[in-house]
């Protein structure tokens, strides 16, 4: 709720203001908030709906849900701002960072929807009752997740601080686990491909859309880190 109000105060703030370059600073702050908020928050319900996949807990998916439709509507208040103050900075600048302004704000809702993927079938296979992801797949990914963990601290570390020394170093990680989840996506895939226990199947399944959509969760924050970068430069 604090948050919600400073980013409230900081746009009235743009809307009152008749210089451009105030704004221009003001909406920058604006940015760094709202990025910061969303990269957190996304790696908070990507934890969320691993643990509830892993510990079968249907209630945690089901919050997770409610949780995304609630940032879907907020993220659409936000956007709407954002246009807004852009109306209102000075128009070389306008025009220069355009681009990147877009880009960040579609990597926001890239974001979702990449949870969204991830979510519908773990909430569907636990409220199922299949058969619970086996203990070697759970130690497989949980490297993986530490290490998408601390790439997205990270990044939200320095979309906060307005810092991105280094950031090139992230991209560069990414790029690198990005490889590794996809041998491990081919490597998975022959496994099912070959496996006679049907009774994983379902939820190597769900494993498969897991190992996936974590690629892809890597490249949206690569886009959202780049674009805001290049954005606040």
């Amino acid at each position: 709720k604090k948050e919600t109000e400073e980013k409230d105060k900081i746009f009235t703030q743009m809307m009152h203001s008749h210089d451009p370059e105030e704004v221009w600073e003001l909406l920058k702050t604006h940015v760094a908030n709202a990025q910061t908020s969303v990269c957190s928050f996304v790696l908070n319900q990507y934890n969320h709906i691993l643990n509830g996949l892993l510990n079968e807990n249907f209630s945690e998916l089901n919050s997770v849900q409610k949780e995304l439709a609630n940032k879907q509507e907020e993220l659409k208040r936000l956007r709407r701002k954002e246009f807004l103050s852009m109306r209102r900075i000075p128009r070389d600048i306008a025009i220069e960072r355009n681009t990147w302004f877009h880009l960040g704000v579609n990597s926001n809702k890239q974001y979702i929807y990449c949870l969204i993927r991830i979510l519908e079938p773990a909430k569907e296979h636990v409220d199922n009752h299949f058969n619970p992801l086996p203990e070697p797949y759970r130690i497989e990914f949980k490297a993986f997740q530490e290490r998408i963990n601390e790439l997205m601290k990270q990044t939200a570390t320095m979309l906060e601080r307005k810092d991105f020394e280094g950031y090139k170093d992230v991209l560069r990680e990414a790029d690198l686990y990005k490889d590794e989840l996809s041998a491990l996506r081919k490597n998975l895939i022959e496994r099912l491909h070959h496996s006679e226990d049907s009774s994983l199947y379902n939820i190597l399944q769900v494993y498969l859309n897991l190992v996936q959509e974590s690629q892809e969760l890597l490249s949206i924050m690569r886009h959202q880190l780049r674009a805001t970068q290049k954005l606040l430069a």
